[in-house]
C-alpha cells in the first residue's frame, strides 16, 4: 500500500477554509515523501491496521499543490487521513476540498485533534523522522482501535518524534476549518487516498476572490525532540 505519508515563534500563512464551499478542483502530490526521495527503501513507518502488520512510506508529501475555488494554492503540509485507498507520488487528480473534516462523504475521526497535529506541530518537523512520526500520530488519533504503532520495529527517531506529538497534542484540539481536506478521484471515478493539507499563501491577485484573505496566526511551539536519522 502506498501511503502519503525547534523552539521558535512563527507567523504562519493560513487559508480561511470557512470561506470556501466544496468545490471539485484538482490536487497534484509531490515528489517526495516526507522530503526522502527513496521512499520505498528507506523512510518507511511500520504499524498494524485491521490486525494486519505493514510497512509504508508516510509523511508530509512534499511539492504538493492544487487548485481550490479556481485559485492555484501549494500545500506546506499535506497528510494522509485514509488508509483504505491508494495515491501516487507526481499524479494529478480531480479533487473535492471541504472545510468540514469530511473526506469521501464521511466526516474523519477527531478531525480537530489532527487539525491541531497539522497546524501547530507539522511546520516545525523538519526532517523525515520528524514528519514520519506526526503522520503516525495522525493515524493513530483517527483510527483508535485499528491503528496500532509498533515502537521499536521503526528508527528510534521516528519512535521519539511519534510519542512527543501525541504528549504535545494532549487534549487540544483547533477548528476543523483551520485545515482543508481533500478527496482525490482517479480517472476511472473511484476515490483515491484522502488527504489533510494546509495551504500557503496563493498569488496576491486571487485573494480578493477568497473571501477572508488571509488569516496570520501566531504560533509558539514548546516541544521537545529527539531525533537521528
Amino acid at each position: 500500500m502506498s501511503h502519503f505519508r525547534f523552539h521558535l515563534p512563527v507567523f504562519l500563512a493560513l487559508i480561511a477554509f470557512s470561506a470556501i464551499p466544496a468545490h471539485a478542483d484538482s490536487f497534484t502530490s509531490g515528489g517526495y515523501y516526507s522530503g526522502n526521495q527513496n521512499n520505498f527503501s528507506t523512510g518507511l513507518i511500520t504499524f498494524t491496521f485491521n490486525g494486519v502488520t505493514q510497512s509504508g512510506a508516510a509523511g508530509n508529501v512534499t511539492g504538493s499543490h492544487g487548485v481550490i475555488n479556481g485559485q492555484a494554492f501549494t500545500f506546506s503540509q499535506t497528510f494522509c487521513v485514509d488508509l483504505y485507498d491508494d495515491i501516487y507520488l507526481n499524479t494529478t487528480y480531480s479533487a473535492t476540498y471541504t472545510p468540514t473534516g469530511i473526506v469521501k462523504g464521511v466526516t474523519v475521526n477527531n478531525a480537530g485533534e489532527i487539525a491541531w497535529l497539522v497546524v501547530n506541530l507539522g511546520p516545525f518537523d523538519t526532517t523525515t523522522a520528524q514528519n514520519e512520526g506526526l503522520q503516525a500520530a495522525i493515524w493513530s488519533v483517527e483510527y483508535p482501535g485499528l491503528f496500532t504503532f509498533l515502537p521499536g520495529s521503526n528508527n528510534a527517531a521516528v519512535d521519539a518524534a511519534y510519542s512527543a506529538d501525541l504528549s504535545a497534542l494532549g487534549n487540544n484540539s483547533a477548528p476543523v476549518n483551520s485545515v482543508a481536506w481533500m478527496t482525490p478521484v482517479n480517472s476511472n471515478g473511484t476515490n483515491a487516498q484522502a488527504q489533510v493539507v494546509l495551504a500557503v499563501t496563493p498569488e496576491p491577485s486571487s485573494l480578493p476572490l477568497l473571501g477572508t484573505g488571509l488569516c496570520a496566526v501566531a504560533a509558539f511551539v514548546q516541544r521537545r525532540r529527539l531525533c537521528r536519522i
